[in-house]
């Protein structure tokens, strides 16, 4: 699983039919590197806790751009949350109002 805040939806006027009614939505990553123990993760995460790189997920809790998610990656939770016919393995299955880093 990834923690990570939307930047974005992404549209496009042709795509796979797996994702015909889906949302796509683009996610920079959550690095924990040199976080502190006892640390609160907030929404308001920027600069250097956000990764370069993104991945897309398929969204169906409509998280909308700056909110933190976790994204899973792979068949079973995408065939539990969105169902077997979508054509990717990331999904949104959560909505984070708060985290915080315990070690």
């Amino acid at each position: 699983m990834v923690l990570g805040k939307v930047i974005g939806t992404v549209w496009g006027s042709k795509q796979s039919e797996g994702l015909v009614s889906f949302r796509v939505v683009e996610i920079r990553r959550v690095s924990l590197e040199g976080v502190k123990p006892g640390t609160s993760l907030g929404a308001d995460i920027e600069g250097p806790m956000l990764t370069e790189s993104t991945l897309l997920a398929v969204d169906s809790l409509g998280a909308d751009a700056g909110q933190l998610v976790v994204v899973s990656i792979g068949s079973r939770p995408r065939d539990i949350v969105v169902g077997p016919g979508v054509t990717t393995k990331n999904t949104v299955i959560a909505i984070v109002d708060q985290a915080s880093v315990d070690c």
